[in-house]
């Protein structure tokens, strides 16, 4: 089974602010059918489940998250404290 990939996103930082550019054909073996912003409060649990086909990108908007992605072999955890970083979840794991 495959395991997630933590990806660094290209990132453009001006006096204004920062953009950060995700090419999608070019970082992700995936065709975009959908995007879900989630939102929680401290210590909220979501997700819980796995897919059968469906490969996931995780990227954090602010804050702090932790995802624990686990398959089978493994259980791993990564915490997302910077936005210049993603996830990247094959089918098949449990985040």
């Amino acid at each position: 089974m495959a395991k997630e990939k933590i990806i660094k996103i290209k990132s453009y930082k001006k006096k204004g602010g920062l953009l950060l550019a995700l090419d999608f054909k070019k970082t992700f073996p995936i065709k975009i059918k959908r995007i879900f912003y989630i939102y929680g409060k401290k210590n909220l649990i979501r997700g819980d489940h796995a897919h059968k086909k469906c490969k996931q990108i995780f990227i954090a908007i602010s804050g702090k998250t932790e995802l624990k992605i686990k398959d089978n072999n493994h259980e791993k955890k990564n915490n997302f404290t910077k936005e210049k970083y993603c996830c990247f979840s094959p089918q098949l794991n449990l985040v």
